[in-house]
């Protein structure tokens, strides 16, 4: 090739740019941000819409069909998913993966902003947000210790201050954190007694804690600003606040009720191997480096420990950039490992300054790989240093060619200069060749598809890099260098008679393995047709082997995860403290087992994709597999540990690999009525047990419990002047109170609510029916005008593209393949058709995703065979 002659003229640019390659490769391989996982967006975008109290049914109405109408219009929507539950909704969109983020979301929140108006007013503001796997922690650092609740609150304000001011740290959210404020507990009575109604009262303390922006006033002699203070500071400014006056007498707000700063109700508690514990979830920066990040997070948490009470002890858990580090050794020990088996082979085959010039293959095709994943804008990440590992054995198959023929001609009598001159140019197009069949190979995988796409999308990426650099190396950098540093090996002239018998057909000065291969590939060369005919054989054989005793196809396989979670189940109407008993009880039996690093547990809070009546968790982390029996067997032991706690049910989940998460069987299923829906079910797991071989079954139908519903005869009340609104405020005063307004106060960055409600003793349901409403008449019993009854309680209403639809989810029992229960089902379903044929059943989750890929992967194949 012209191009390899014109470099051989320029042997020193040629050597300086080598050089200078290395070198900026090196630096790349220090400074290139490493993260653990790809940095992918996840095509969903999540509105959640938050209003105090509401319930899913009423949030159905209210919050999520109002934008779910707005979102219609949105273009390259794959699906629309709303969940309603008490307290709001979330309505979560699917876009194709590869989407323009940036985009989707400013149309999203424009829809938004469109249908707030049609949104309570006491509704809290739409928050719109996206999904990034750079948004997942990259470290949990955990605050335990027996010190009170606000002490830890503080500490955890500062450390949250401290590293959230570090470069590559996004933020820090505080887990377990409950909400300051100020609480101002009402006495009924006293209300009563000096005719105060709720209405009143509210209004009042809005209007007294107030801004007044008095302005300048100009008396022709000077201009002075006005002062006018009206902003609540303390908590005296608000016990002294005057409520009402009686001639001479000031009725203050101390005199009826009083006034606390406390945290809001607890919904949910959490532990660190059995102490109160709080957490904060730390982020990085998108691009960030993540070791040097968690370096840095870890150096303020070592010097925030040594200010810190004795009682409280600072740890870590869920460190991803120690699973960076060790994949990053194992990439280092690889290489070098690779260098030296490469380097000894190429050695004992083609001598010792072969040997060289091939082993320095490895790392200038690495080096220089990564620094075109550096120029591309990529990170080092799971992903990419698997690739590196994989492509180890193909970086010196060019290298190897080039070298073997110069040694070759210089062994005919050939210079160095013209022996590696020649090779280069013969030897271009069949090392080009061969490189671009193995690109060919992955190049497919580029064009993947959906959120596996995104994240095997760097693997074909890498491999590229790296072996297109290594053709680089091979054709231009070994042979500069061989003419500096080749020598001919005189031990490779014996056999220069075996390679020109071999080239004469002379197989009787052949010897060895040589001539037995010569031989089978002098018989082969004599019948083609046949060959061909029977490699093809060959290959179908291979797959109906394989279709008929192989175990199927698993997306991805399971391996020994570092971190194990007990998901606790109840039903029932449970409160905070009794969905914390049964999670601590769990924390109890298993906290003495030396095989944990920590054990973290968590009451009131469900993770994504858990069963409805999952009521907390509890996480381990496992001590290093070398110091452990496995997984498996661990397991087991905490099976037997657990399994007998009465009220509760149990299931284990191991940590899972890739991109997808949840239960690998996922059904849903859509029905026009909701009866029809709950009989769907129904259908659907009868169908389950007939086949078996599914375990941890969890359905999305109503969990049983109670909810009150006071139904207000509105005629009534109307006789005794009370309007809707007066008997929700007393009701609101049962529960979670009513925010009327904030005050700034001096020790907090935050603005702190003030809430009014009626002291602990008054919030039972006796209590409600014997309340008093003050009215233009005198005070009205609650229970003259308002009716309570038990209703069924519906804990959450899951809707799709606008309709109600319910989900199946499910375990396989071991050695039972998702994707074969999945063809079983639906044969099932074919052979028993429902009596209801208004049912869609639309197979979902990570089976699905198994499928779309599988497929996807045979048509690359047949397109990089082809």
């Amino acid at each position: 090739m012209q191009l390899v002659s014109a470099l051989f003229n320029r042997m020193r640019s040629v050597l300086t740019t080598l050089i200078l390659l290395i070198i900026a490769g090196a630096i790349s391989y220090i400074t290139i941000p490493k993260e653990s996982f790809p940095d992918v967006n996840i095509p969903y975008i999540i509105t959640t819409v938050n209003y105090r109290g509401i319930s899913p049914e009423d949030g159905e109405l209210m919050l999520a069909k109002p934008i779910e109408t707005e979102f219609k219009s949105l273009e390259n929507v794959k699906e629309m998913r709303t969940s309603c539950f008490e307290g709001g909704c979330n309505i979560l969109l699917e876009y194709e993966a590869g989407f323009d983020a940036d985009t989707a979301l400013v149309k999203v929140r424009d829809k938004v902003d469109t249908a707030k108006k049609d949104l309570p007013n006491d509704a809290d503001e739409p928050v719109v947000s996206e999904i990034n796997t750079s948004q997942f922690p990259i470290i949990v650092v955990n605050l335990a210790g027996n010190v009170p609740e606000y002490t830890m609150f503080k500490i955890a304000q500062q450390l949250e201050q401290a590293i959230e001011g570090l470069p590559g740290v996004l933020e820090a959210d505080i887990g377990g954190k409950r909400t300051e404020q100020l609480e101002v507990l009402v006495d009924p009575i006293k209300m009563n007694t000096y005719q105060l109604s709720l209405s009143e009262f509210s209004q009042f303390l809005a209007r007294s804690n107030a801004l007044i922006a008095a302005g300048n006033l100009d008396t022709g002699n000077g201009r002075f600003p006005l002062k006018v203070p009206g902003l609540l500071k303390t908590i005296d400014d608000v016990a002294n606040l005057p409520i009402k006056v009686q001639g001479d007498s000031v009725v203050k707000l101390e005199d009826i009720a009083t006034v606390r700063r406390n945290f809001e109700d607890p919904e949910r508690f959490a532990r660190i191997n059995g102490k109160q514990a709080i957490t904060l979830n730390v982020k990085k920066r998108t691009g960030a480096n993540i070791i040097d990040t968690v370096n840095l997070v870890k150096h303020v948490i070592e010097i925030a420990q040594s200010k810190l009470p004795p009682a409280v002890k600072l740890s870590y858990s869920s460190d991803q950039s120690e699973k960076v580090k060790n994949n990053l050794t194992d990439l280092e020990n690889s290489v070098i490992l690779s260098i030296l088996l490469v380097m000894v082979i190429v050695i004992i085959m083609l001598g010792l300054r072969s040997g060289f010039l091939v082993g320095l293959a490895i790392p200038s095709s690495f080096l220089l790989g990564i620094l075109t994943i550096n120029i591309m804008g990529l990170t080092i990440n799971m992903v990419v240093l698997f690739a590196l590992i994989l492509s180890v054995g193909m970086l010196v198959d060019g290298a190897i060619v080039i070298t073997e023929y110069a040694d070759r001609k210089m062994i005919e009598g050939a210079t160095k200069r013209a022996a590696y001159k020649e090779s280069a140019e013969r030897m271009a197009w069949p090392v080009i060749a061969s490189t671009a069949t193995t690109l060919a190979a992955f190049m497919p995988l580029l064009f993947w598809t959906g959120v596996v796409g995104e994240f095997m999308k760097f693997m074909p990426l890498t491999l590229i890099a790296v072996l297109s650099a290594s053709l680089i190396v091979a054709l231009v950098f070994i042979p500069s260098l061989g003419i500096l540093f080749g020598k001919i090996d005189h031990r490779k002239a014996k056999g220069i008679d075996t390679i020109q018998a071999s080239e004469r057909g002379d197989f009787d000065k052949l010897h060895g393995y040589t001539r037995i291969y010569t031989k089978i590939l002098k018989g082969s060369l004599k019948h083609p047709k046949k060959i061909f005919l029977g490699s093809i054989m060959t290959l179908i054989v291979i797959f109906m082997v394989a279709g008929q005793f192989g175990k199927g196809v698993e997306f991805f396989p399971e391996e020994e995860p570092d971190l194990a979670s007990i998901l606790v189940s109840a039903r029932g109407n449970l409160s905070a403290v009794e969905k914390s008993n049964f999670v601590k009880k769990v924390e109890d039996r298993i906290s003495d087992m030396p095989y944990f690093e920590t054990v973290y547990g968590q009451s009131g809070v469900r993770p994504q994709e858990a069963a409805e009546d999952v009521i907390g968790y509890v996480q381990v982390e496992f001590v290093d597999w070398d110091k452990r029996p496995t997984v498996d067997e661990i397991m087991k032991e905490v099976e037997k540990r657990i399994g007998e706690i009465p009220g509760i049910k149990t299931e284990i989940e191991k940590q899972k690999k890739g991109p997808s998460h949840g239960k690998p069987f996922t059904l849903q299923i859509e029905a026009d009525d909701q009866n029809q829906l709950d009989i769907g079910i129904k259908y659907i797991r009868k169908g389950m047990d007939e086949i078996g071989g599914f375990q941890d079954i969890e359905d999305t139908r109503a969990l049983p419990g109670i909810q009150w519903e006071l139904k207000i005869n509105r005629s009534q009340a109307a006789k005794f002047g009370v309007d809707l609104a007066s008997a929700g405020e007393i009701v609101k005063m049962l529960t979670q109170g009513i925010r009327f307004s904030t005050y700034h106060a001096s020790d907090s960055d935050e603005e702190i609510y003030i809430i009014t409600r009626f002291p602990e003793e008054y919030r039972t349901l006796e209590q409600m029916e014997n309340l008093n409403v003050p009215t233009s008449h005198g005070s009205i019993p609650l229970s003259s005008f308002v009716k309570i009854t038990p209703q069924q309680r519906i804990s959450t209403i899951n809707r799709v593209d606008a309709k109600r639809v319910m989900t199946i989810k499910a375990n396989t029992t071991k050695d039972v393949l998702p994707a074969t229960q999945v063809v079983k089902l639906k044969k099932w379903i074919a052979e028993h058709p429902p009596a209801y044929e208004g049912f869609k059943f639309k197979f979902k989750g990570q089976q699905q995703d198994q499928e779309e890929s599988m497929r996807f992967l045979m048509v690359a194949f047949i397109v990089a065979i082809a």
